[in-house]
């Protein structure tokens, strides 16, 4: 398994239904931090296959911003949203 990181995932995405089969998508895999925009601690592999899931979903009308913070940058986000800090990795539970 790859090396984690974390990422800033936001989306702008005009049509409300395309919207919500994109949130579904996103919020599988990363935690809400305001209306669109999620953080994601995940590997380069988790990252791609999001990006390649939202590509089918979203059209060129649609934005999608995903910016990836080095652990320094991480740790100095400040954040009054979230319970975790980010330089901590999330616990996470997979059921397979």
């Amino acid at each position: 398994m790859g090396e984690r990181r974390w990422y800033l995932v936001s989306y702008d995405v005009r049509d409300p239904k395309r919207w919500r089969k994109v949130y579904e998508r996103v919020k599988g895999n990363a935690e809400r931090v305001q209306f669109s925009v999620f953080r994601m601690y995940c590997t380069k592999t988790d990252l791609e296959q999001l990006r390649f899931d939202l590509a089918k979903l979203m059209t060129s009308e649609d934005d999608l911003l995903v910016i990836h913070l080095c652990p320094g940058c991480a740790r100095r986000v400040v954040d009054t949203s979230t319970k975790t800090s980010w330089d901590e990795e999330r616990k996470r539970i997979e059921i397979l």
